[in-house]
């Protein structure tokens, strides 16, 4: 569910190179900001946090791996706000 969700809503968005998912723990790796690199995963990971939503920055990535207990809802949930944050720090 979380793999369907990153591919079907991250693919062709802004700055996006790949994404990557092995149950439930998936990645999305950006283009680095000029001159500025980690800076727009970091700000996105800032942007997901205010917003409720926790992601992991490692370097150009963001990374998600929420608990086994998670829902569809909140994998859904989860995903649109990431979504919403990437094409806001385009």
């Amino acid at each position: 569910v979380l793999g369907d969700a990153m591919h079907s809503q991250l693919k062709g968005l802004p700055n996006v190179i790949s994404i990557r998912s092995l149950g439930l723990a998936a990645a999305v790796e950006l283009a680095p900001a000029p001159g500025a690199p980690g800076k727009r995963a970091y700000d996105i990971f800032l942007d997901c946090y205010q917003r409720g939503v926790l992601v992991r920055p490692s370097g150009e990535s963001l990374v998600l791996a929420p608990p086994f207990i998670v829902e569809p809802s909140h994998i859904d949930q989860m995903v649109s706000t990431l979504a919403d944050s990437i094409r806001r720090h385009a």
